[in-house]
């Protein structure tokens, strides 16, 4: 499976502070923005550029709403980062539930690089979501105590008792209009309380996806799924993640007290490569089925290659 390679092609830099000002210009780190969510919606930041985030805590819901470009095969990014490889936290201690810390919606050509998501202790808490996007890279972030409550350790969850670490969502029933081209690489996430959900979800109409070189530990329930007939997208045709590449992840001590659940999870989706994963302390290492009566997943046997089951 072919996924493109995703280059951002540096023009401006901006800058983003907690101690900034959003009448700032935003050019230079003494003229930086104060918040986040400004940036993320602020339409001087064109296809291309660079939001340099620096090192501080932001307790903002964010809104993306700026798109990158593509054009005659050349992409061009707008890329969110961690300035100078500083620790950048974006907490959700301040969110109520039903929420999330990042939203893409309708989005495409972006790359959030090198943030770390945490304290966002809600029901139904996300760290990001991604709905309706095409070429969209999250890449080298952290994810930490995204709890579907604040008082969720060593308590059983309820099954409408969830959170989720990242979530990408396909609902746009049209066949020229997938979730598309989507990655999701070199993430750690651990600590999390996801109650009955899952640290990485691909759900609907999302097709050429790749879950690659993530590092997930110590979370309560599935780490990795790929989706299907959940409803999420209105015609059952294309309600069903496809396409997807699997790979290299280590994922471990992801136990579930009360639901027998495996380190990855091919529920229902389709066309779904497995591959030189390593899982170990989990409840179990690989599943592939279909939780919907009457629908079929799409993998097989032949897509399970090379992967590491360690006791």
């Amino acid at each position: 499976m072919l996924i493109a390679v995703f280059t951002s092609y540096g023009q401006t830099n901006y800058y983003v502070s907690p101690t900034g000002n959003n009448s700032n210009s935003g050019t230079l780190p003494e003229q930086a923005w104060q918040t986040i969510n400004f940036a993320t919606q602020n339409t001087t930041v064109q296809p291309g550029d660079t939001v340099q985030i620096m090192q501080g805590t932001y307790n903002e819901q964010i809104d993306i709403t700026i798109s990158g470009d593509g054009i005659e095969g050349v992409a061009y990014f707008i890329t969110f980062k961690n300035y100078n490889n500083e620790n950048v936290i974006l907490s959700g201690s301040t969110l109520s539930d039903y929420g999330y810390i990042m939203n893409m919606n309708n989005v495409h050509h972006l790359i959030i690089s090198g943030l770390h998501f945490q304290d966002y202790q809600q029901l139904d808490a996300i760290g990001i979501k991604v709905k309706d996007c095409m070429h969209i890279r999250i890449e080298n972030n952290e994810f930490t105590n995204i709890d579907y409550s604040p008082n969720a350790v060593g308590q059983t969850p309820s099954e409408s008792e969830n959170s989720q670490p990242i979530i990408v969502l396909g609902t746009n029933p049209d066949d020229a209009y997938p979730t598309q081209g989507i990655q999701i690489v070199g993430n750690t996430i651990h600590d999390c309380e996801t109650g009955w959900s899952e640290c990485i979800s691909i759900n609907g109409h999302v097709d050429i996806f790749e879950i690659a070189n993530n590092h997930i530990y110590n979370n309560t329930n599935i780490p990795i799924v790929a989706i299907g007939f959940e409803g999420e997208c209105s015609n059952p045709d294309n309600d069903q993640a496809r396409n997807g590449h699997i790979k290299n992840n280590l994922i471990h001590d992801n136990p579930s007290a009360y639901a027998e659940c495996a380190g990855i999870y091919i529920d229902g989706a389709t066309q779904i490569v497995v591959e030189n994963n390593t899982l170990y302390n989990n409840n179990y290492g690989i599943e592939v089925g279909c939780e919907n009566n009457g629908s079929i997943s799409g993998a097989n046997a032949n897509n399970i290659i090379n992967n590491k089951l360690l006791s």
